[in-house]
């Protein structure tokens, strides 16, 4: 159950951590020195990161969740 905790903690820091990321990617590269097609690639493979990240860990709290049954 403890272990659960952690991991759910463990996302949401994970998700704040790529917000940031996120933001300072645009600060950087985006802001005139990308054109918009190569920021909205930038934008899918951040989000295709994150969902991938989020599934993993939302899979590993069920199998917790299941072993714990």
């Amino acid at each position: 159950m403890i272990d659960v905790f952690f991991k759910i903690i463990s996302l949401i820091s994970m998700t704040v951590l790529l917000k940031q990321k996120a933001v300072d990617i645009k600060k950087e590269y985006i802001d005139g020195m990308i054109i918009p097609a190569a920021k909205f690639t930038v934008y899918i493979i951040a989000a295709s990161i994150a969902v991938f990240i989020v599934v993993q860990l939302i899979s590993s709290i069920e199998q917790e969740a299941r072993n714990a049954v």
